[in-house]
This record gives C-alpha cells, sequence and structure tokens, in this order.
C-alpha cells in the first residue's frame, strides 16, 4: 500500500500540496505550482502505480515463471526476491544471469549481450533504497512448469518443425513440377518420337491472344462459381477456420487448369508454325497496311514515333502511380515487372531505328559509288528487310 502526505493548499479548493510519495522519494520540481495536483490526478497517479506493482507480482511471484531475482541493498537489510530459499549463487546456477554489484562497473553475465542502460537503472533504483547493493537476475533454462507459456513454447516449436518440413516439400514439390512440365514441353503437340507432322486442335488454331481472352474469363467464371456455388455446397463439411484456405484453394485449382492447357495450347501451336499465323496482332496489322503502302518513310516514322512515345508516357504514369499509390504488394510487382517491358520495347523501337539508319548509310553509300562511275558495284540485299529498301 502506498500513503501519501498531503496537505490542503488553501486558496484552491481542489488543489492538493504534496510532500511526500512512497514511490519517490527524489522530488522533481521545475516550476512553482509542480507540488501542487487535483485529486484526480493524484488518485490516477496512485491506482497507477498500484497495477503496476499488482501486474510485476502476478508475473514474477503470482504465477509459475522462469525469471529468478534477488535485489540485495544496505548488505543485506533489504531484499527483494522471487527465490526465498536460493542464495545469489543458486540463481546464478539455474541457466543465463546477469549480475550487478555497486562496488563494479562490470556486470557479471553469460549473456552475449545485456541492455545499455542496465547500470544506470540499477544505480538509479539503488538511490531510493541504499548507496550500497547486489542484483541478480536469472532466467531458468531448464523452466519445468507446465504453464500457458510452457504450453506456447511446445506449440512454437512443433510449428517451426513442421513450416521447415513444409518449405522442403514445397521446394522438391516445385523441382518435381518443372522437371515434369519441361518433359511435358518437350513431347507436347509431337504424336510420337522422331515424327514431322505436328498435332493441334481447334483451340489452338484460333489465334493466341483469343486463347488468352478465353483463359481468362474461364478463371472469373469458374473464381464465381466456387465462390457463389462450391463454398457454398460444401461449407458445411468445413470447419469455420479453415474456410477461407478452401476458398483459395478452389481459386488456385481454376486458375492452375485454365493456364495450364493455354500454356500448351500456344507449345502445339509454336510446334506448328501458326502462332503468328493465326495471331490477330497479325491480321491488324496486314489490314491497316493497306494505308501505310503509300506513305513516305517520314510520314510513316513520325507516326511510329508519336505511338513510341505516348505508350511510354502512358505506361510509366501507370507505373508510377502503382509505386506511389500506399496499395498492395501485388499491384507493386505489376507496376515494376510494366517498368520492365516499357524498357524491353525502348530496345526493340532503338534497334529497329537503327537497323534502318543502317541500311539508309548502305544505300547513300551505294548512291555514291554508282554516281562515281563504279557500275559494278552492288548492295547485299541479305542486309535488308521490309517491302520498301529506302
Amino acid at each position: 500500500m502506498m500513503w501519501l502526505e498531503i496537505q490542503r493548499h488553501k486558496k484552491d479548493d481542489k488543489s492538493y500540496l504534496v510532500n511526500w510519495k512512497a514511490y519517490s522519494d527524489q522530488r522533481q520540481v521545475k516550476g512553482p505550482g509542480d507540488d501542487y495536483v487535483t485529486k484526480d490526478d493524484l488518485v490516477r497517479e496512485a491506482l497507477d502505480h498500484i497495477g503496476r506493482y499488482l501486474r510485476a507480482y502476478k508475473i514474477f511471484k503470482g504465477d509459475p515463471t522462469n525469471i529468478k531475482y534477488r535485489l540485495d541493498y544496505g548488505d543485506g537489510q533489504m531484499v527483494y526476491t522471487n527465490a526465498k530459499a536460493m542464495s545469489m549463487e543458486d540463481i546464478k546456477s539455474i541457466g543465463r544471469y546477469a549480475s550487478l554489484d555497486s562496488d563494479s562497473i562490470v556486470i557479471d553475465t553469460n549473456l552475449v549481450k545485456v541492455p545499455d542502460d542496465m547500470l544506470y537503472l540499477a544505480d538509479q533504483a539503488a538511490n531510493l533504497k541504499m548507496d550500497t547493493y547486489n542484483i541478480t537476475i536469472a532466467v531458468d533454462t531448464s523452466y519445468s512448469a507446465k504453464d500457458n507459456f510452457y504450453l506456447a513454447n511446445l506449440r512454437y516449436a512443433q510449428q517451426r518443425n513442421w513450416y521447415f518440413y513444409s518449405i522442403v516439400i514445397v521446394a522438391l514439390a516445385g523441382m518435381g513440377m518443372l522437371a515434369t512440365l519441361w518433359g511435358m514441353t518437350k513431347i507436347s503437340g509431337i504424336p510420337y518420337y522422331g515424327a514431322s507432322s505436328r498435332i493441334t486442335y481447334r483451340f489452338d488454331r484460333i489465334g493466341v491472344e483469343t486463347n488468352v481472352l478465353i483463359c481468362l474469363v474461364v478463371i472469373v467464371f469458374l473464381s464465381f462459381l466456387s465462390d457463389k456455388v462450391i463454398i457454398q455446397m460444401i461449407q458445411v463439411f468445413i470447419p469455420r477456420g479453415r474456410l477461407n484456405f478452401v476458398r483459395k484453394m478452389l481459386h488456385f485449382l481454376g486458375g492452375y487448369l485454365c493456364i495450364f492447357y493455354t500454356y500448351f495450347s500456344i507449345i502445339r501451336a509454336i510446334r506448328a508454325g501458326i502462332l503468328w499465323k493465326n495471331s490477330f496482332i497479325k491480321h491488324v496489322k496486314d489490314e491497316l497496311g493497306v494505308y501505310t503502302e503509300t506513305q513516305t518513310f517520314m510520314r510513316s516514322l513520325s507516326k511510329n514515333y508519336i505511338a513510341f512515345c505516348c505508350v511510354n508516357i502512358f505506361g510509366t504514369a501507370i507505373a508510377i502511380y502503382l509505386f506511389i499509390k500506399d496499395i498492395s504488394l501485388i499491384a507493386r510487382i505489376v507496376g515494376f515487372l510494366l517498368m520492365i517491358c516499357l524498357l524491353f520495347l525502348d530496345c526493340i523501337y532503338f534497334h529497329k531505328l537503327y537497323k534502318n539508319a543502317l541500311q539508309r548509310e548502305f544505300i547513300a553509300k551505294a548512291i555514291k559509288r554508282i554516281s562515281d562511275g563504279n557500275t559494278d558495284y552492288h548492295l547485299e540485299i541479305e542486309a535488308f528487310d521490309g517491302k520498301r529498301l529506302c
């Protein structure tokens, strides 16, 4: 119990002069009004210290604990401990410990690291009691009590082992999956070993863009079906805590099956040589090629450069928004991948411009040679591509 010696102030009915506090012998006054406190503040401060004392008592004395301490002030005049039958040496022998003595500035400990302010706190506490002190705090590493802490530590050790085993299993399964995927990719679209013909299905011949679009639509439909139908049917057989995991697994299974089938459809199209032939982008390019046949080189280059700038500005704006906006990690990964794609497209466009400039240099060099009278000079046609050689 803490006792407060107070004296009522004459001028203010709600203020009290505090002369002494049991939990603080040193008065820390910064101004003339710091000695006066209201009744509400006084009660709140007292209850706060009582709560701290009861919390510490419950942790270190009331409940089983593996923390043992002995605080000896004034050569045994004042002793505080939660292990009365144990001496200082007995406490040190139970496991990890730290011991402080007022006669030494070196901490006697077998710990790798101790708190930096340990000596300062010990001196502050000793000044409230006696000038000399000997403090020992130890942790019983055996801890024989079967309390909640013991059970939680046991569950943590089991979960840690399960986590390690699961990581090993996932790594082995991942390597097996990649090996299986590589083997299936190698034989996909080949009817038998050494065959020159290739197998394609109707789904493979409709175009890669259409395949990807159908895959995305089916994934969305299966996710909707799993949430609204399948989960509703099986939730009575699944514990409530596992329902969210089952929902995610159904989404993953539907996406995996769709992506798996679409992937091998694209592989079969590549093997058969119809990927670009049946591509929707190729059809659009062929249709729009009618409008570009009569265009000059400068006009075509200007339009391509404007389109290049627009794509870069739009893509960079989206990537910056995904990075700056405080959203999920997936969105930031998408922004990073978008920047990688833009960088890749920029490299392709630069290579194309450089190649066109190089071809124009070859043509200019040939014209100069012919104009100088070298009529036997000829260009290497293999160095050029495209419909127009200008």
